[in-house]
């Protein structure tokens, strides 16, 4: 569990191509923490390919896929 008093975002707008670690990944890490707040994540890209918006279905933090140009 994260330090009690810590101060979270209550939205995460996530990339899925980022240079250190994916949007996957991150939402696999992120999935596991044990976070008493709801926190809302919208995933942006510029290409969401068909498989990669149903997949997202599989996570439950995520509201919402956002397109940029």
């Amino acid at each position: 569990m994260l330090k009690a008093k810590k101060s979270l975002p209550e939205v995460i707008f996530l990339d899925l191509n980022m240079p250190v670690i994916d949007g996957w990944e991150f939402l696999d890490e992120f999935a596991k923490l044990d976070i008493p707040e709801k926190i809302d994540i919208y995933v942006v890209g510029s290409s969401l390919d068909i498989r990669d918006k149903e997949k997202l279905k599989e996570y439950d933090m995520v509201i919402n896929m956002i397109s940029k140009p």
